[in-house]
């Protein structure tokens, strides 16, 4: 299988798999729960019927693990035997029923939401969709996929109800670059679940059955995650002179270089071989989103924002990340220590492949079913004994996740 039909059979990693369309797969689920279970605090057995742990007595991580004050763990060990759909009409991608009914945000909402996220990439990365791009910026319908050229959007407020759930592609002057920014939610069959919070006996969901993590959208503490993702800037690097503005990933409000004398950025986990010099380099990826967590149909789910601010490198061959790293914002993480909730996540997502091989590199061709392959630790604060080094927070984050643009007001 190669790298084109692996990201269609994923549904949602990848360039190719976010314009596929699926089969089945929680077509009765449309609101924040249904008939899978109610979370009380204790640790349930939910798919993985039976699992009792340490003799039969219930297991719960220690407030303050390793001295941090929430500490969350994501596995994802999912068969995609097959995209699942969306019980919304005319969502290939999903993103309608993750902003609509998951996150139970208005239209208003979902467009204050998104430009939100185009404005960070605009202001952090110097990527820009509106009118002060420099080149052609235009939109794609996933279902039809026809373009529309945006003709000088305004400043700043180029998202619209009418192209809010539409791929954003921005060609800069002075490359072969092409940006593509889709909408979407990850496919739940990759099996993304929480295993691991502090101060909480977690559900052990999985399909033991199926040799997979949990698969059901409406499981406790099921990962549903969505947002906007810019896969990988595809056929040429970028010159930073043709990046709006001076980026804050690279200069400080003083006009200074961030990142030290020698013109250097690492890419995650990639080493300095990968170094940036003066550009952004092709696969280069960033992410905006929120991971909404089911915690069954009595609690409102756990909703932690997650935006990029260092580069990821999405490996050429799979359309995957080898490692990434997103900073976090939750409400329900605030302390006297932590005022604003802010947290890191560092995750693998190597090596991807289906269920007979890896792909990693240009020759292989694994057939079988895409697998999904991600390890994910959480922790609030982002650091305990060093700065923090993630350019831009904690100084400019807003005092709360409820006062980041786009916020459902159902759940503040």
């Amino acid at each position: 299988m190669d790298r084109r039909d692996l990201m269609k059979a994923f549904g949602s990693i990848g360039i190719a798999g976010a314009l596929g369309t699926g089969i089945t797969a929680a077509d009765s689920h449309t609101g924040q729960g249904q008939e899978s279970g109610q979370n009380t605090g204790s640790s349930q057995s939910g798919t993985g019927a039976g699992y009792t742990p340490y003799g039969g007595r219930t297991t719960k991580t220690p407030d303050g693990l390793g001295g941090y004050d929430n500490v969350l763990m994501y596995l994802a060990a999912g068969i995609v035997d097959g995209p699942t759909e969306s019980p919304r009409e005319d969502d290939p991608n999903r993103i309608k029923w993750f902003q609509k009914d998951l996150m139970q945000r208005t239209m208003a909402e979902i467009v204050a939401d998104r430009q939100a996220c185009h404005d960070h990439w605009k202001e952090f990365w110097g990527i820009a969709y509106d009118g002060d791009a420099e080149g052609t910026v235009y939109v794609v319908d996933p279902v039809t996929g026809d373009e529309t050229e945006l003709t000088d959007p305004p400043s700043n407020g180029e998202v619209t109800e009418d192209n809010v759930f539409k791929t954003f592609v921005w060609e800069p002057e002075g490359t072969d670059a092409v940006v593509r920014e889709f909408a979407l939610m990850l496919d739940p069959k990759i099996g993304y679940t929480n295993y691991l919070k502090t101060g909480d006996s977690v559900p052990n969901n999985h399909e033991p059955a199926n040799g997979t993590t949990n698969r059901d959208p409406f499981t406790p503490n099921k990962i549903r995650d969505g947002g906007y993702w810019i896969f990988g800037i595809e056929d040429d690097d970028i010159p930073f002179d043709s990046l709006y503005g001076d980026p804050t990933f690279w200069f400080t409000d003083a006009g200074d270089k961030r990142m030290g004398g020698d013109d250097k950025l690492y890419l995650d986990g990639i080493g300095p071989d990968r170094a940036i010099h003066g550009e952004l380099p092709q696969q280069t990826g960033l992410f905006w989103g929120d991971y909404n967590i089911y915690r069954g149909e009595n609690q409102d789910p756990l909703i932690i924002h997650y935006e990029s601010r260092f580069p990821t490198e999405f490996n050429p061959h799979s359309g995957i990340p080898r490692a990434f790293m997103c900073e976090l914002q939750c409400a329900e993480f605030e302390t006297d220590s932590n005022p604003k909730g802010l947290g890191r996540v560092h995750g693998s997502t190597y090596p991807p492949g289906t269920t007979e091989g890896n792909i990693n590199g240009p020759n292989d061709n694994a057939g079988g079913t895409p697998v999904g392959t991600i390890r994910n630790v959480l922790t609030f604060p982002p650091t305990r004994n060093r700065p923090n080094v993630a350019p831009g927070l904690p100084e400019d984050a807003p005092d709360s996740q409820t006062d980041i643009a786009g916020f459902p007001e159902v759940f503040k």
